[in-house]
């Protein structure tokens, strides 16, 4: 009787172990499942405000600096032995960030960078911290600025992508096809203010400010615009020529939309009068020439 109670007990012992190893064995097959089902994410994406605190949201001036932090986790790690047989793992990620206008064209060229690293036992939470800045160019317009952030992990061949709208206030200058002078002024120093047409005294200095907009680009993203100046007097005697005044001649990644000319008026000897001052325009790469007048008076 003994000896059936104790093989029955055996029995009984034998068959919990199976199935706490049967339980064991599928808990652990359920948490390799979870780590392996971990996806790669692009987390905590903040801009820096002016005063360098962090903020979902940002709007910059053109010709200021955005700066977005962003941090990376989900990625796998490969396993391996140090020079002392310690265990480490090594982590291999990619990323990529573009900005682009808010017709989609890009703004700057795409930054790309590798992020190779070595990590121990204790660095299980480590997480991969990215800080990207760009300046924004002077003359990008009003708008969304699109940034796209792509991430690839190239151990566990899997990647991420995150998006995040940056709010840019440019000049108020509407776009033109045709060759043209926009808003052309003048103004007793190069701080303004800015009028139209203007009266000055005739000890004052005489400054004119004013855009090309309209002209070509070539596909490889070169501009030449040529300017000549004329100044006449009252009685249409030409007073000030300058042949190729000014030579705009620019190659930039993303092209600006208009060209500001900004110069003084010097005369030898000013007198009263109404003078006209002509400003003769010449595109280069797009084959067009514009010319404008306007009129300035000096008081007696």
């Amino acid at each position: 009787m003994r000896f059936i109670q104790m093989t029955l007990r055996l029995l009984l012992l034998s068959a919990g172990m199976m199935l706490w190893g049967s339980s064991s064995n599928s808990l652990a097959a359920a948490v390799q499942a979870g780590e392996s089902a971990e996806q790669l994410k692009i987390v905590d994406v903040l801009f820096e405000d002016y005063d360098g605190w962090p903020s979902p949201r940002l709007q910059i001036k053109a010709g200021g600096e955005a700066v977005l932090n962003f941090r990376i986790e989900g990625f796998q790690r490969h396993e391996g032995r140090d020079a002392a047989d310690f265990p480490e793992y090594r982590v291999s990620l990619q990323y990529e960030v573009e900005l682009r206008d808010p017709k989609g064209v890009l703004v700057a060229p795409t930054k790309e960078e590798q992020i190779q690293h070595i990590l121990g036992l204790r660095d299980d939470t480590w997480r991969p911290l990215v800080r990207w800045s760009e300046v924004i160019p002077t003359w990008a317009p009003t708008g969304t600025y699109p940034i796209r952030i792509l991430v690839k992990d190239e151990i566990g061949d899997q990647q991420g992508e995150y998006s995040i709208n940056l709010q840019v206030r440019g000049e108020a200058l509407p776009a033109a096809d045709t060759f043209q002078i926009e808003r052309l002024e003048f103004a007793r120093s190069l701080d303004g203010p800015w009028t139209p047409s203007r009266y000055f005294a005739r000890s004052d200095p005489v400054y004119v400010h004013f855009k090309v907009v309209g002209y070509r680009i070539s596909p490889d993203k070169r501009i030449w615009v040529q300017q000549d100046w004329t100044v006449l007097d009252e009685q249409g005697r030409e007073v000030i020529h300058r042949e190729n005044a000014v030579e705009d001649q620019l190659q930039e990644f993303y092209p600006p939309r208009y060209l500001t000319t900004s110069f003084q008026v010097q005369l030898d000897d000013p007198q009263p009068g109404a003078y006209t001052l002509q400003i003769a325009l010449r595109d280069r790469i797009g084959d067009q020439i514009y010319s404008k007048e306007a009129v300035f008076n000096l008081r007696p």
